[in-house]
């Protein structure tokens, strides 16, 4: 049976310098998709490959702290492999956008939606690295997409 409902998706960007291998900024954007979270998903995929170019940056978040781990890697830089790790403390200043966003438009107030953020690593919320080389390309590393509950 397919999930036809409207759910909130999201796509997460985290840009890498490629001379540094650090990250420097980060970006989302929240879509309002219908169909099957397998659909759902492949659809995200799509567009992270090219809707990181319209969507707002946003610095590393100014209270992140990682001078404790070790694995600090400088004022507004981050190491790739702490993404993943501080994946909400990373991204908040995109959550807060999206979330006022949302709020702006009356769609996230519509309690008749039901509509809930997906948690980032589900399947409807796909975080991609995008390599910003000397030259001033970008090249998006959207990987290839497995998650058991998606059928």
């Amino acid at each position: 049976m397919h999930n036809l409902n409207s759910d909130l998706c999201v796509n997460l960007w985290y840009y890498l310098d490629a001379q540094t291998g650090l990250v420097f900024l980060v970006s989302g954007r929240v879509y309002a998709l219908k169909g099957s979270h397998a659909q759902k998903r492949r659809l995200l995929g799509i567009l992270a490959e090219t809707d990181f170019r319209t969507a707002p940056t946003f610095p590393l978040p100014a209270d992140l702290n990682l001078a404790e781990t070790g694995l600090d890697a400088g004022e507004g830089l981050l190491l790739p492999e702490m993404v993943d790790l501080f994946h909400a403390e990373v991204f908040a200043p995109v959550w807060e956008h999206l979330w006022s966003n949302l709020a702006t438009l009356g769609a996230a107030l519509e309690p008749a939606l039901g509509w809930t953020w997906p948690v980032p690593g589900c399947h409807l919320c796909l975080t991609t690295c995008i390599i910003e080389y000397e030259d001033g390309r970008l090249e998006p590393l959207v990987m290839p997409m497995s998650h058991p509950a998606v059928r």
